[in-house]
């Protein structure tokens, strides 16, 4: 404190020289000034607007990106018929496989193929060949 007094010009009471307030009618004896906005006040709203726009074009980036890395191909079932021989390119991305609803590779269950083979087996037997003539070791 530097010393001396002054009085509060609301109630008159004896305050010090770095006074504030007064204690006793509680009168503000300085008035506050308006605090000036930060300058960068707009970064806010312009990170708000701008960072979704960033990562919508990351996530069309990364989409393109994949497409472009990605082989063009489709799972489809039929018959094809080529009016030109394919390009080594475009017969690596064909994968031809054979549908499930080809009457043509259905098999017969498990237990008929198993009926089939032994049926088989039994038509294509030879003649037994001829006994060895092998010692009688007796009863062992």
């Amino acid at each position: 404190m530097t010393g001396g007094t002054r009085p509060c010009p609301s109630c008159g009471a004896p305050l010090p020289q770095e006074a504030s307030f007064c204690p006793y009618c509680m009168e503000t004896l300085r008035h506050r000034r308006e605090a000036e906005p930060p300058v960068r006040r707009w970064l806010k709203p312009v990170r708000q607007a701008v960072l979704p726009l960033v990562l919508a074009a990351l996530a069309a980036a990364a989409f393109l990106l994949y497409d472009v890395v990605t082989p063009d191909t489709y799972d489809a079932w039929g018959e094809l018929t080529y009016t030109k021989p394919l390009t080594k390119k475009e017969w690596m991305l064909y994968k031809l496989l054979p549908s499930s609803d080809n009457p043509d590779i259905r098999k017969p269950p498990i237990a008929e193929q198993l009926k089939e083979a032994g049926r088989l087996a039994q038509e294509n037997r030879g003649q037994p060949g001829p006994k060895k003539d092998a010692p009688d070791r007796g009863n062992r």
